[in-house]
């Protein structure tokens, strides 16, 4: 959570993750950072728990659909949670965002567009090439990279580069 990612960024001497404790900045990075895990994060355990009723999920995808709502506004105009510089937040918020993309939500606009500028950063920091997953052609659904393309030849031979990505 939290804790544990600023003290990543402190340990990293990664000022532009986390600011200088004490400062403004670093203020705001745990205000974002504070929301997500108290507002986003654990709303999306009930719909994890195969045992929850239907309707119990209902309420708690609601209640996701609005936190996303309330995040996309703050995102307007803004690269990053923080503006225009990415920061430890962000890196949590994208991945809170993943659980929703596996479970299925529509993510507002800006959210949206904010996801697939994380995850395009993340690729190119670290020389991956990869291919967006589609299924509607708006929706990213996941991602396959150079990696996962080598292991399924690997594993199934040329057929592999013909198969579906699941």
């Amino acid at each position: 959570g939290p804790a544990i990612l600023q003290y990543l960024a402190d340990a990293a001497g990664a000022e532009k993750l986390a600011p200088k404790a004490g400062s403004l900045p670093r203020a705001r990075v745990n205000e974002a950072m504070t929301y997500v895990s108290s507002e986003l994060h654990p709303a999306f355990s009930p719909l994890f728990n195969p045992t929850m009723p239907e309707e119990a999920k209902t309420i708690f995808r609601d209640k996701i659909n609005k936190t996303l709502g309330y995040i996309d506004g703050k995102l307007a105009g803004k690269d990053y949670l923080m503006g225009s510089q990415f920061s430890v937040a962000d890196g949590y918020l994208f991945t809170i965002l993943r659980w929703a993309m596996g479970q299925k939500f529509e993510l507002p606009a800006n959210l949206k567009t904010y996801f697939d500028r994380v995850a395009a950063r993340a690729l190119a920091n670290y020389g991956i090439g990869a291919l967006v997953v589609t299924a509607d052609g708006t929706t990213v659904d996941g991602l396959v990279s150079e990696r996962d393309v080598a292991h399924a030849v690997a594993r199934h031979g040329h057929d592999a580069l013909t198969r579906q990505v699941a």
